[in-house]
């Protein structure tokens, strides 16, 4: 920390800084004001100022005129302040709460010796001086229970703070932070819906949280827009655990490792390119279609592989480094693994309302098309493997992971008893979705079960039912004209 901003960029801030008209909320000049007490209340009220206003570091500066904004020096020295016998950071650490992140910095600017105290944010929690907590209104410090609207506006940036939006790389020049990102990415990406001009597709950055501005000339890039848009994922050290980790095995085991990559960009700048990487890995021979075009045939469907991708990357839960999203390739199935467990039910994938972690990855997601929209890839999921023949794909849920099991083309006996029980199940899911019911029909046509063995599908819907997966909608029809729903459907009616 003593060293994130170099002495030739934290001058440079000051400068700019003394350029205006007023001082901000974030920023304290003084000349040389020495006394402990004032000096914890303005830190205090400018952490709480950079919490309401999502700005991450703010400066406490000795040596500035605070009328002029004249460069002047000071006679300050942080190191011989002592409180007793506790030295001035100490002291302030022990009555300031939570304990602040401070960086005392000593500049000669022009000749004249300045002191800046780097302030980093704490947007986690309030900050509070000997219990009382203060806010800055303009260049003054006052209490901030004085100002009720204000302090709810303080409280909703701590409680709705979430892992994307916290700094990946700080105080870069706008120069830097074009060289980290992949704004061609963006771009492209992004296609009919981002500007032309750098400038514009800057400041689209910065106004969708993927680039912080720091309202101090320099910039931070946030995790949303490191983890979406980096050019090299290793330039962002506490990022690199995130990286997409793709796994080749030979058979159904793990035993023996054909192949194994990792993404090195950014998830939306290598996702078409890892997803290729998966699809080539499942390449099941040729067709030629009705056109007579020769096509590649593949052992599982695109559609589904590119759901159950983005899903890996759109609901982990982030603040898990010890595991990093997955995707294991076996003989026989494919495995999707991503940190964290569901927000809710596995049982209610289909028909849910949409809920994720990470909000703004989920929103960028669908605005370059990897996803239609939030909440429809399940869907998307249940109707690929009910078309093309496949078992629904299995959720498995351990205390801190989600894996996703994808097998290929089976017949109805071929399937685990298990495998068509959760087929049955996801597809009346499906099909409730539009208020639609299961039937004997319907599972025939799931299971490729010719009509002549309509008495297979019936025992199947009625495993189902003693399993507590469906429930009969109309118990006094006859078997082969029952209706069926979900388990949840019959409680909510």
């Amino acid at each position: 920390m003593q060293n994130e901003i170099p002495n030739d960029k934290l001058e440079l801030i000051v400068k700019n800084f003394c350029k205006l008209d007023s001082e901000q909320e974030h920023v304290e000049f003084k000349e040389n004001i020495n006394n402990e007490e004032i000096i914890a209340k303005t830190i205090v009220a400018i952490i709480n100022s950079m919490t309401r206003q999502n700005i991450p570091r703010g400066y406490f500066v000795w040596g500035i005129n605070d009328k002029t904004h004249e460069i002047v020096g000071t006679d300050f020295n942080p190191s011989n302040k002592k409180i007793g016998n506790e030295e001035l950071e100490l002291w302030l650490s022990k009555y300031i709460q939570p304990t602040p992140s401070l960086c005392f910095r000593k500049l000669d600017i022009d000749g004249k010796k300045v002191i800046v105290l780097v302030i980093h944010s704490n947007p986690l929690e309030l900050a509070k001086f000997k219990n009382v907590a203060y806010i800055r209104i303009g260049a003054n410090t006052r209490k901030l229970d004085e100002f009720p609207n204000i302090e709810k506006e303080v409280w909703k940036n701590i409680v709705e703070r979430d892992y994307e939006s916290i700094t990946a790389k700080a105080c870069l020049s706008k120069t830097e932070v074009i060289s980290l990102l992949d704004f061609d990415a963006l771009y492209e990406m992004r296609k009919n819906n981002a500007p032309v001009e750098q400038d514009a597709l800057f400041d689209e950055a910065v106004r969708c949280g993927m680039v912080k501005d720091n309202y101090d000339t320099t910039f931070d890039i946030t995790n949303f827009g490191a983890l979406l848009y980096a050019k090299d994922i290793n330039d962002f050290p506490s990022l690199k655990s995130k990286a997409i980790r793709i796994i080749h095995y030979k058979g159904e085991t793990k035993l023996e490792t054909k192949s194994e990559v990792r993404s090195k960009s950014g998830y939306i700048v290598e996702f078409n390119e890892m997803q290729k990487y998966v699809m080539e890995k499942t390449i099941d021979g040729e067709f030629i279609d009705d056109d007579g075009i020769r096509k590649i045939k593949y052992l599982y469907p695109r559609i589904t592989i590119r759901e159950l991708f983005a899903n890996i990357i759109a609901h982990q839960d982030l603040t898990i480094n010890t595991i990093q999203p997955m995707v294991e390739i076996y003989s026989n199935r494919i495995e999707f693994v991503n940190p964290g467990v569901p927000l809710i039910p596995k049982d209610r994938f289909v028909d849910y309302p949409p809920q994720t972690r990470n909000i703004k990855i989920a929103e960028e997601l669908y605005k370059v098309g990897i996803c239609e929209r939030r909440g429809s890839g399940w869907d998307k999921i249940a109707t690929e493997a009910s078309e093309h023949g496949f078992s629904a794909p299995s959720p498995e849920i351990t205390k801190d992971t989600t894996r996703i099991i994808l097998t290929q083309h089976k017949t109805l006996f071929d399937m685990t008893n298990e495998e068509r029980m959760w087929s049955i199940y996801i597809y009346a899911c499906l099909l409730w979705v539009e208020k639609k019911y299961l039937t004997n029909a319907l599972t025939r046509k799931l299971f490729n079960i010719p009509e002549a063995n309509m008495s297979t599908a019936s025992s199947l819907l009625g495993q189902a039912v003693k399993s507590g997966l469906i429930v009969i909608f109309d118990e006094q029809s006859g078997t082969r004209s029952r209706k069926y729903l979900p388990k949840y459907a019959k409680q909510e009616e």
